[in-house]
Order: structure tokens, then C-alpha cells, then sequence
């Protein structure tokens, strides 16, 4: 498996790394599912639709443990992917295409969509901001001042914060690409800003820097770098499955106590531990212990994307449709629950595969 790793890389790094690490897959569909039921459990708890507190504590953790895996595996591909290009200035282009084609166009789409639908309806208008600049940044991923935006870094999409973090990380390996030395200077400029931050309160744009988010792309880089070592685990696969329980572990701590209980961030908590995950899953699928299929979970990986720009607008829809239906209070919200969380996973995967697929192939990703 791994002299095939080697030889195709090249030509479809993206696309052979997905499916040769099925475990992956299946992982990142857990992921996308966990920030979904988070802001689903948010939103059923909100006054205005449904005031379910108690569904909201349950899920409390799932946006911490989601994004932080999705950080650290987002760190660990692109190392593991374009390690080689590092140094190599005739392969910047073609891997900020690829960076492009993946980030942008779906998002532009469902950008559009979401922008469209508020403006067209009288009670939503107001949602969306009419600032042409506020727009085009928004539309570019530029982070911009979240005490401005009802706290978010990203008007319209509000879970497009984190691409603006994914998209800094893709600036900071491009550095590399173009020269290491390079690299390793912008990192260290943003490490260093990041411990500023630590001890000081810094103000936008230093904030968004110096967030703990930067750290996780760095664990996956690190992980990436240790799964290369060919250094064999002893039984991965129970290693795997004690990191899995160790995250929800984790969580179940943060249900009952708060993140109080942990004696550091909770974000590095997850990310160390996904970091493991991943180096162990990796390290069991590509020794052969573990053989996955093509299954439902690999196929909503593929959409996992598509899953994560869509459904916080479609839960904003859902709530209130189903509340003009009739439906409150906290049975209300059981029923709503699976209605919105099988309507998010459904029209995600046909997103996927009538939008997102055809854009990527026609634009050559």
C-alpha cells in the first residue's frame, strides 16, 4: 500500500489520499456530524424556536471535538500530500489551484444561496450585511472584526471562520513551498504572536492570529511527520479505538462539568488526542489491520464538506418551519431533532454529488 501511496501521490495527491484512508473518511463523517448536532442542539434550545436547554447540554461538546479534529486532519493531509513540494517554487501554482478549486467554488455556491434566500425573505433580510466591501471579504474568506458581526468572524456563513483559518494555514505551507526558510519565518511570526496573546489582550486582527486554533493545523503537520517515520505501532487499532474513547471521554467531561475541568484549553485537549487518532488510524489501515469499505460513512466523508457549509442555515430553516407548524417545547424539539438532522444529511449528500463533484471535476481538481 504504501509503494502505491508513493507512485500515484503525484498526480491525484488529494484524491488517493481520501480513498486509501477509508478510516479517514469514516472519521471526518463523525466529525461533520458532531458540529452539526452541536449547532442543532444550540439552536433547538434557543426561546425563539423551541427553549430546549436540555438537548443543548448534550451536544455541548461536539463543536470543540468536531473542528478541532477537522484543524488537525486538514494539518496532517496537506503535509502529508505536498511534503514534497516544500522548496519546489514551479509547484506553488498548481497547489494553490488545487487549494482554491477545493475551498471556494461550493462555498461561493452556498454563499449565494444562503445570501439569496435571506434577502428574498422580508424577515431575513436584515441578516445579511449590504456593505458591498463586508460581502467581497466575506466572499475571499477575509477575516474580519467579529465584535462587529454578532461575534462571528464571517457574516452570512457564520461557520466560514474556521475556512478563514484553513486558508491561513494554506498561505503559511505555500511559504514553505517557495522556500522553507520562508516558511518556517511566517510560522514563526505567527507563533510568536500566538504567545503574545496568551499573556496580553490583543485587539482584531491580532485576535484572529493569536487564536488556539493555530496550534491544531501544527499537531496535524506534526502527525503527518511521524506517519512518514514508518515507525510501526503496536496494536494501532486498539491504540485507535482508546484515542476515540478518550475524546468522548473528554466530552462526557465537559457535559457534566464544564470546560473548567480541563487544566488547559479543551481545543488542545482534543487536538492532541485527535492527532493520535489519526496517526493510529493511518498506521492500522496502512499495515493492513484494519479494512474498511465503501459504506455510507465513507460516502458522507466525501460530502462532509458539503455537510458543513450547508447546515447551520438549513437548521436556522428547519427550526423555523417546523415551529410554524406547531411544534414546541422540549418534545417538540425531540421530534425536530431527527427531522432536521436527517434533512441536513440528505440534502448535504445531494449538494455533494449534484454540485460539489461536478464543480471539482469540471475545474479539474
Amino acid at each position: 500500500m504504501r509503494s502505491t501511496y508513493i507512485r500515484h501521490k503525484a498526480a491525484l495527491p488529494d484524491r488517493i489520499t481520501k480513498h486509501m484512508y477509508k478510516s479517514l473518511q469514516i472519521s471526518r463523517a463523525v466529525a461533520a456530524l458532531l458540529v452539526v448536532v452541536f449547532h442543532l442542539g444550540y439552536s433547538l434550545s434557543l426561546d425563539k424556536y423551541f427553549g430546549a436547554k436540555a438537548i443543548n447540554s448534550l451536544f455541548i461538546f461536539g463543536g470543540g471535538v468536531g473542528v478541532s479534529y477537522f484543524f488537525v486532519l486538514s494539518g496532517f493531509i496537506i503535509t502529508r500530500v505536498h511534503k514534497s513540494d516544500c522548496g519546489r517554487i514551479d509547484r506553488l501554482l498548481p497547489y494553490l489551484k488545487k487549494r482554491i478549486v477545493r475551498i471556494y467554488p461550493i462555498y461561493w455556491f452556498v454563499f449565494l444561496l444562503v445570501s439569496l434566500t435571506a434577502l428574498s425573505t422580508p424577515s431575513l433580510r436584515n441578516s445579511v450585511p449590504h456593505d458591498s466591501l463586508i460581502l467581497l471579504k466575506s466572499l475571499a474568506l477575509i477575516p474580519q472584526d467579529s465584535t462587529q458581526f454578532a461575534g462571528v468572524s464571517a457574516p452570512v456563513l457564520a461557520v466560514a471562520w474556521s475556512l478563514q483559518y484553513e486558508v491561513l494555514f494554506y498561505i503559511v505551507f505555500a511559504a514553505f513551498i517557495v522556500s522553507p526558510a520562508f516558511g518556517w519565518f511566517l510560522a514563526a511570526v505567527a507563533f510568536g504572536l500566538f504567545g503574545f496573546c496568551q499573556f496580553t489582550n490583543c485587539s482584531f486582527p491580532n485576535n484572529f492570529l493569536g487564536n488556539i486554533w493555530v496550534l491544531l493545523f501544527a499537531f496535524g503537520a506534526l502527525v503527518a511527520k511521524l506517519s512518514s517515520l514508518d515507525i510501526r505501532l503496536e496494536r494501532p487499532r486498539m491504540l485507535a479505538f482508546l484515542a476515540a474513547l478518550s475524546i468522548l471521554f473528554s466530552g462526557l467531561l465537559e457535559i457534566l462539568v464544564g470546560r473548567e475541568t480541563f487544566f488547559i484549553d479543551s481545543r488542545i485537549v482534543y487536538g492532541v488526542l485527535s492527532g493520535v487518532l489519526i496517526l493510529c488510524l493511518v498506521s492500522a489501515e496502512s499495515s493492513g489491520n484494519l479494512k474498511l469499505t465503501d459504506g455510507f460513512m465513507c460516502r458522507l466523508g466525501d460530502a462532509s464538506y458539503s455537510l458543513y457549509l450547508l447546515h447551520f442555515p438549513l437548521i436556522t430553516l428547519c427550526c423555523k418551519l417546523l415551529v410554524k407548524s406547531g411544534l414546541k417545547g422540549l418534545h417538540g424539539a425531540i421530534v425536530a431533532f431527527p427531522i432536521i438532522l436527517t434533512s441536513c444529511i440528505v440534502l448535504s449528500m445531494l449538494l455533494h454529488r449534484l454540485v460539489e463533484r461536478p464543480l471539482l471535476r469540471r475545474l479539474s481538481y
